[in-house]
């Protein structure tokens, strides 16, 4: 079995080129890097191109100016060195800038606890927060006193809508009362025929009154009304 080859990861194929441009410290256009990185890192001339851009676009270690009809590239490590450290320095500047946003929101911070809303300070009304707070909760559960206090005078207080509306639905109920006593006394009646049962007897029997007048009477009354 023959042996696997090596193969050779993107960040080392970028580390050689780069030490490539930093050892030799000169510019080149892209012929002639096609031509010495295969031999200097062992990199296809197929893939210097590419990995050139991206060392460019994405890395930003290879610089790159057009001069004339063609492109020179270079990387030389003092360059380099000033990169970063011009990217420290905007890093320690940004870093910077938001400790001090963090100050003056930890000084708006402090005013607002300090401030007319807190417990300790009192607003320009002469208010406390936690005094209107407490006043707030006490005529709240008084609400709550007055309106269950309302519902049960409502129960025993008549008005003139209440009347009406008790009134028909005690209508309503006695003439439910009557046509059941209509039914009562029509089987009553067709047992008593039918067995020649006495209407009397049966109905002491089945311990119902005589005569169901007194329904027909309440409806009356309350029809006059």
């Amino acid at each position: 079995m023959a042996p696997g080859k090596n193969t050779v990861s993107l960040a080392e194929k970028k580390a050689r080129i780069l030490r490539f441009f930093q050892e030799e410290h000169t510019v080149y256009n892209m012929k002639e890097l096609e031509k010495y990185i295969p031999k200097k890192c062992g990199i296809s001339s197929m893939l210097v191109k590419e990995l050139v851009q991206k060392m460019i676009d994405e890395d930003g270690t290879i610089n790159v100016e057009k001069c004339g009809n063609i492109n020179m590239y270079w990387s030389f490590k003092n360059q380099m060195q000033n990169t970063l450290n011009n990217d420290a320095s905007k890093l320690e500047e940004r870093i910077e800038n938001e400790k001090r946003e963090i100050f003056k929101c930890q000084e708006i911070h402090l005013k607002e606890i300090e401030g007319p809303r807190s417990e300790a300070m009192i607003n320009r009304k002469g208010w406390k927060r936690s005094v209107q707070l407490a006043e707030l909760k006490e005529a709240q559960k008084t609400l709550r006193e007055l309106n269950s206090t309302y519902q049960d005078l409502s129960k025993n207080t008549w008005t003139p809508q209440r009347i009406k509306e008790e009134k028909s639905s005690l209508l309503e109920s006695i003439k439910i009362v009557l046509g059941l006593e209509e039914n009562i006394e029509c089987i009553c009646a067709y047992i008593s025929s039918t067995y020649s049962v006495p209407m009397s007897d049966l109905k002491a029997e089945l311990e119902l009154p005589n005569e169901f007048e007194q329904f027909e009477t309440v409806l009356e009354k309350l029809g006059q009304l």
